[in-house]
Parts: C-alpha cells; structure tokens; sequence
C-alpha cells in the first residue's frame, strides 16, 4: 500500500498510542530480548517513526528506521531529534544494511503489508548476527472478533480475513527462513481512554483497512460508531488485542512453539 504526504500527516494523530500503551510493548519485548543484547536495530517499515525513538531510548541502541515512503521517512525526519536514530529508504525484502549486522528487527503493523513474506524472512535470516532477534507487532485474523472498531466497518472485517495471517501462518513463514520461534503473545493494548476518542482517530481514516474503503462505507461506519456512543454502548476505555511474535536466529527448528 502507498503512503503519500496526506496519509503521512494524519498518521501521527490517528495511531498516536499513549504513553502506558507504547510502554507496555516495549516492556514486553524486553521480556525476551534483553538489552545487553541490543546494540543495533533496524524498525522496519517504521513509517513516522513512532517506535523508532523510544526503541532507542529502551535499548539505548542505534536505531535504522526504514520505510519505502519518502513521505513518511520525511514526517520521521522532523519527529525525531535523537542522534541515535537514523532514516534510510528500504522494505523489508530489500534491507539496506549487511550481513550480520543487525541485533534486533523490529515490525510495527507491517507483516500484512509484505509483496513477499518468504522473502522478508530470508532477508531477516541474512541481517541478523547469529542470536539476533526479530519481534513483529501485527494483527492477525485470529483476534479480528475482538477488535472493537471492525464491528461497524463490515467490509473492512471481510477485507481483513483476506489480508491478515493467521498466527500459524505467520510463524511457519517466519520460521520458514531458518529463524526460531521464541515467544508468542497477545497484547490487550488501550488505544483510547473513551469511545468518544476512539471515534475521533478512527475519524482520521489512518488505518490501512479504512483507507481502502469508499467514501460512503466509511462515513457509514463513522456513524454507527456515533449511534454507538449516544446508547454508550462500549465500556471505557477501549483495549485492542494485538499479536506479539519473538524469533531467534540460528535453531535448527521451531519445534512445538506454534501459537
């Protein structure tokens, strides 16, 4: 999917996390990659960058973001002011770093959006320093059913049933590529304290599952959201479940450790 300069700049505001939120994921990737481990990561498709800095500071790592849209890297650019934090234009089948290089891949919200997962995979496999980490942070189609904002967007619910992997699929592909199956959890995340500004950033339409929809299915699902917040209808605030996936480089297989 193409992210131009007006989807980059609504970005922020619509899949802003707060801050116990983003601390809770970077928390539950330091329960399995500790920190004495990490001297280099690379955020893959980092778009504004929203983890990019604070995987710096939880790490105090070098941090390459990488992104394909030059209008997201620019809007990263202006974000970050940490000097540990670089930008550099790349996807995730074409990593532009070398060999061995890299302590920790990192994907926020990306796996669904590969051209070719096999071949992320093999990419990884060939960044990574032997005992190198990769932690995806992704929907699956597993946990759609509790995913609030789906229930008033239909189409988008069908639409992710076709996009999103399923956690085995995800895991086979991943370990496809010679890495291992670390850990696997699902993080129930608070993305907003309220209905009301649930509403309000799935208004900004940030989401790539929103953005495909037209323009009437779209203002249609705004307002059965509304109708929903007048009979208060969604207890506060409202938790997201998202999938949490740990892989190590260099195990002979992934054994019995599917989701």
């Amino acid at each position: 999917m193409k992210y131009d300069a007006t989807i980059a700049n609504r970005y922020d505001s619509a899949r802003h996390l707060p801050e116990p939120t983003m601390r809770l994921w970077l928390d539950a990737i330091r329960r399995h990659v500790p920190a004495t481990e990490v001297g280099t990561i690379l955020d893959v498709g980092c778009g504004t960058g929203r983890f990019s800095a604070a995987l710096a500071e939880t790490f105090d790592a070098h941090v390459i973001g990488v992104d394909a849209s030059p209008d997201m890297l620019a809007k990263a650019r202006n974000n970050t002011s940490d000097p540990r934090v670089q930008y550099r234009q790349g996807s995730a089948e074409s990593l532009p770093t070398t060999d061995n290089s890299t302590d920790l891949i990192f994907m926020s919200m990306v796996y669904h959006h590969l051209a070719d997962p096999p071949l992320a995979g093999r990419e990884f496999a060939r960044v990574l320093r032997p005992g190198g980490f990769v932690g995806i942070r992704n929907s699956t189609k597993d946990l759609l059913a509790q995913v609030p904002y789906l229930k008033y967007f239909p189409s988008a619910m069908d639409a992710n049933h076709h996009r999103l992997p399923s956690q085995q699929e995800l895991v086979d592909t991943i370990c496809g590529s010679g890495l291992a199956l670390l850990a696997h959890e699902v993080i129930a995340q608070q993305f907003a304290d309220s209905l009301s500004e649930y509403c309000r950033k799935i208004s900004e339409r940030g989401l790539s599952d929103l953005i495909r929809l037209s323009n009437a299915e779209f203002n249609a699902g705004l307002q059965r959201m509304r109708d929903a917040i007048e009979r208060n209808e969604v207890s506060q605030p409202v938790l997201e479940p998202i999938d949490l996936f740990v892989f190590k480089k260099h195990s002979d297989h992934c054994g019995n450790h599917g989701p």
